[in-house]
């Protein structure tokens, strides 16, 4: 069984039998617990991290799919179903600045997220095989103005009445979100299909 660990009730997607999934909140700590409780229930044989992320490239698109991972099968997988397959940064914030982006670029990755890290050490600490999948929401070239890191609720989520209070103090805040909101429906569309896809090419002993 593969398990599946998402941040955001956003980005989390209907999956098959095969696998079995958490949604953590956002942040590092959170992932890790999540991923953990994740083998202690089920009998997980791989572990991916899945869910939204910034662009670095300025060749990715708003829903264009990233996937890191060292393990050949998932990596032939992944190309099949027209995944890009790079590097993903995983950062402790988010990158807000176009300026910033093309700063962490020149490490040679994809894409940022925030939780990937944490998941992935659980998966080397369990010697499980591990990817991390993920949907871009922002462009390289954007710039956002809200302080994301200081949105989500106590249990890490992202609510929209909650976001709009604070957007409605920034200028240009309401229209971010109404564009985010847009690019996740996106990102939530085109993860939900590849998932789907990937999770049963790799089947539940992979």
């Amino acid at each position: 069984m593969i398990g599946v660990v998402f941040a955001l009730k956003w980005e989390a997607v209907r999956l098959g039998p095969a696998t079995a999934m958490a949604v953590s909140g956002v942040g590092r700590g959170r992932a890790g617990r999540a991923a953990e409780e994740l083998i202690a229930r089920h009998p997980i044989s791989a572990l991916i991290s899945a869910g939204f992320a910034g662009a670095l490239s300025p060749a990715l698109k708003v829903g264009d799919l990233v996937v890191d991972t060292s393990v050949a099968e998932w990596r032939m997988a992944a190309a099949r179903h027209g995944a890009r397959l790079g590097p993903v940064l995983a950062l402790e914030h988010v990158v807000r600045t176009a300026a910033e982006r093309a700063r962490f670029a020149a490490t040679g990755a994809l894409a940022v997220d925030t939780e990937s890290a944490a998941v992935a050490g659980v998966a080397a600490r369990h010697g499980l095989p591990f990817a991390n999948v993920r949907a871009i929401t922002d462009t390289a070239a954007r710039d956002l103005v809200l302080d994301w890191d200081n949105c989500p609720t106590p249990d890490g989520q992202f609510r929209l009445l909650p976001l709009l209070r604070h957007a409605v103090h920034v200028p240009g805040g309401v229209a971010e979100i109404a564009q985010l909101w847009y690019a996740s429906l996106l990102a939530s569309r085109s993860l939900g299909q590849f998932l789907r896809a990937l999770t049963s090419d790799l089947g539940p002993e992979s």
